[in-house]
């Protein structure tokens, strides 16, 4: 009888280490699955977010570097600079400028005197024979390119790392004078880039045309290797691939800084947190199935939470671009031409000085206000979200009534308009200008309705701002009944 006992014990045992052993690859390689999965989609939908918000950091800076070397008294004081020229007038243009937009350094560099100048008076030498500044100096001076950005330490310090952006100097007639830079402190790009890493468990990287590493939150860190990738093409779309350790990697060519934006999903980390839950269920071998049930719901559960944030946006709470546009498609393609509805494109006048005059935090709080005040004004079976920067679209379901549309568009208006006073005393009046069109009316397709809704919107900019416009054909260039 104890040798049927002892057999039954051991065919149990057979059976429940087979079982945990069974259960636990199914629920790796399930782990895996929707790790990759959900990974794959976050990198395809938030790239767009983040290529957005680190262009927009880095060409705020390189515009006013262009705005500067287009300054024609600059221009006139450095084309026949000389070493012993009194240069006082052009630094201190520079170094109001420097303070204005808040740069780390500005400087100057002729070709006629070969001295680098900051806008504090500072002067530095260049010299032909292995000086790092002559060498990226004489590029500009011979090739064509507009602007040049570097990554490099200013010269009283070998801690900090500055992005350099260089702009060609050129007088009346072409010529080229010399180069106007400026510095700009690359920790608020490392701190922009650390907030969607966390926020979405992906790594970012800014790389240049040499596979070299610009702009890495964490410049000691070995865990990427660039060599994992080939970076040749120079798409301004996105392209997709799986480097050689296994992590899904979107990269894109940003042309305005010859770099390219690499956004990869970070599938070791999310590995490993997984598998060390699985082999802690090894010591409750008898509640395993349960165990592991409860662990796949709770991932489960981490990957929609990540996913939800994929297809919001992170500043307002709102949907974002991709995740708007899908829903308005599904909804105008299962009405077949004849969904009823009012698209509204809304954009924010005078934010960009706000930003410049107030600072970023108050912008990033009108945007917030400004999408929660939309949220609260429409219903919430409509589509409310953000294009990015100041624009937003937003579709009213079933609404075709023009008189309740001029209303909801006239309250619009109304709402938005906002009067800000900076330290400085400048006052800066913050309004909302819309584009409207209906439809089936002026459209049954997405990219009909669209653009219809646009060229309103640009019709009210025309008109002054601070009003709304409902499509008609005859504001469409392209129709024999225009105005």
């Amino acid at each position: 009888m104890s040798g049927k006992n002892s057999a039954v014990i051991i065919l149990s045992i057979v059976i429940i280490v087979l079982g945990f052993f069974v259960t636990t690859l199914f629920s790796v390689l399930s782990i895996r699955s929707i790790v990759d999965r959900d990974l794959e989609f976050i990198v395809k939908n938030v790239d767009h977010t983040i290529s957005d918000a680190l262009s927009g950091e880095i060409k705020r800076s390189i515009d006013i570097a262009r705005s500067i070397a287009h300054n024609s008294y600059l221009a006139y004081q450095v084309k026949d600079e000389r070493p012993d020229s009194d240069m006082r007038f052009p630094a201190h243009y520079l170094e109001g400028m420097r303070g204005a937009f808040g740069l780390s350094q500005a400087y100057w560099i002729s070709d006629s005197a070969r001295i680098k100048r900051l806008s504090d008076g500072t002067t530095y030498s260049i010299d032909e024979r292995g000086d790092d500044y002559y060498a990226w100096f004489d590029e500009m001076r011979q090739g064509e390119d507009e602007i040049m950005l570097r990554v490099d330490s200013p010269e009283d310090s070998t801690e900090e790392q500055y992005l350099f952006i260089n702009s060609r100097i050129t007088d009346h007639t072409g010529r080229f004078a010399g180069v106007v830079g400026i510095a700009v402190d690359l920790r608020r790009l490392r701190l922009l880039v650390r907030k969607y890493e966390v926020g979405y468990n992906i790594r970012i990287n800014l790389v240049d045309q040499e596979n070299r590493i610009m702009v890495d939150t964490d410049p000691n860190n070995t865990y990427y290797s660039i060599a994992n990738l080939t970076l040749t093409h120079k798409d301004s779309d996105y392209n997709y691939t799986v480097d050689r350790d296994g992590n899904y990697v979107a990269t894109k060519f940003i042309k305005e800084f010859n770099w390219y934006l690499v956004i990869r999903s970070n599938v070791a980390k999310a590995i490993a947190v997984d598998t060390k839950v699985i082999i802690g269920n090894v010591v409750l071998a008898i509640v395993m199935i349960l165990s592991l049930v409860g662990i796949n719901a709770v991932i489960y559960r981490q990957q929609r939470q990540i996913t939800l944030k994929s297809i919001t946006d992170p500043l307002t709470g709102i949907s974002n671009r991709l995740n708007l546009e899908a829903q308005l498609k599904e909804y105008l393609r299962r009405g077949q031409g004849q969904a009823e509805g009012t698209l509204f494109m809304i954009d924010l006048d005078h934010f960009k000085d706000v930003n410049d005059n107030l600072g970023h935090p108050m912008g990033d709080t009108l945007l917030k206000d400004t999408a929660s005040r939309l949220r609260k004004t429409f219903r919430e079976s409509d589509l409310v979200g953000r294009l990015g920067g100041d624009e937003f679209m937003v579709f009213a379901k079933g609404l075709t009534d023009e008189r309740k549309i001029r209303q909801l568009a006239d309250q619009l208006n109304r709402e938005a308009r906002i009067l800000y006073k900076s330290e400085e005393g400048h006052h800066i009046h913050v309004s909302m200008t819309v584009g409207v069109a209906i439809a089936p009316q002026h459209g049954g397709d997405y990219s009909t309705i669209y653009k219809h809704a646009d060229t309103a919107l640009y019709t009210a900019k025309e008109r002054g701002r601070d009003q709304y416009v409902l499509y008609s054909k005859r504001l469409d260039p392209d129709d024999g009944d225009g105005e």
